[in-house]
């Protein structure tokens, strides 16, 4: 069994440093060793867009020392593909030391390019809770492919045998 923990997370409002002031924002988050699980808020028309979306990302017990929490604010357009505007990246630090405080935490957000210029682009209102531990059992099919290699071998299992370590 694996040790899981929910990790739930408000984002609240943003403030975005742009010209136009007719845009569509929405925010897109994500733990980054798993970028297929993205959470989205809905779209907010202007440069001071107010969510107040909660979402949560289950994350193994292990990768929340490891991991960063991104987000990132993105720009709605119609013809062509969504504009990122910039992104916040929260270290596990702030994950885990500040999670069960009822308070939100701003931060910056930066335009997140290697040859663009360190420039502020807006800052997001963001808080987060931590979960209790939870177990997950392993699928079956792997206790059953353990088992088996337990029972038979190597050999049986796959037509050939492995060398041995021993010399």
């Amino acid at each position: 069994m694996e040790a899981y923990r929910t990790v739930k997370i408000t984002i609240a409002s943003a403030e975005v440093f742009m010209r136009r002031s007719d845009i569509r924002v929405y925010a897109m988050a994500y733990m980054d060793d798993d970028p297929e699980k993205k959470r989205l808020t809905h779209e907010e028309r202007g440069l001071n867009p107010e969510w107040r979306t909660t979402m949560g990302f289950e994350v193994r017990e292990t990768m929340l020392r490891r991991n960063q929490l991104i987000i990132k604010l993105r720009r709605k357009r119609s013809l062509v593909s969504d504009k990122t505007i910039g992104k916040v990246r929260i270290n596990r630090n702030d994950l885990v030391n500040n999670a069960n405080e009822n308070q939100a935490f701003y931060y910056d957000v930066y335009k997140d390019r290697l040859l663009s210029s360190p420039k502020r682009r807006g800052w997001l209102i963001v808080s987060f809770r931590l979960g209790e531990v939870c177990y997950h059992r392993v699928p079956n099919r792997v206790v059953g492919f353990v088992k088996g290699v337990a029972k038979f071998g190597f050999k049986t299992l796959f037509g050939f045998d492995f060398p041995s370590s021993s010399g």
